[in-house]
């Protein structure tokens, strides 16, 4: 089972790089990469996995603490996870499902970006 995310803020996108750079050379996988925010992932047999989220300031969408809900940073609001996916999430190749850094989630019916 995976730990809570550790969050490590970056500056800019040569930071955010050199970061995700430096977790890959000690092991880690990376396990999502999307506008200004890389998920790792270091699998640890006894004390549980340990996830990364490498995040630059401003990126264009963050979680809720109870995962329901995602910040669109450029339109200052909260959407409904259900119901808008964000942009630039990793997608199933059917499309029916996308990666909000922790765990595949079931695409809503409607995609706004699709209409």
């Amino acid at each position: 089972m995976a730990s809570e995310p550790t969050t490590v803020p970056v500056h800019d996108a040569s930071q955010l790089e050199a970061v995700v750079q430096a977790y890959v050379t000690k092991g880690w996988h990376l396990t999502f990469r999307g506008l200004g925010v890389a998920v790792l992932l270091r699998t640890r047999s006894f004390r549980g996995d340990q996830v990364v989220a490498v995040t630059l300031p401003g990126a264009p969408w963050r979680l809720s603490d109870d995962g329901q809900w995602w910040w669109d940073e450029p339109t200052q609001s909260w959407k409904g996870c259900g119901v808008e996916i964000p942009p630039g999430v990793l997608r199933s190749g059917d499309g029916g499902y996308w990666w909000d850094g922790y765990r595949w989630r079931a695409a809503p019916e409607v995609d706004v970006d699709s209409l």
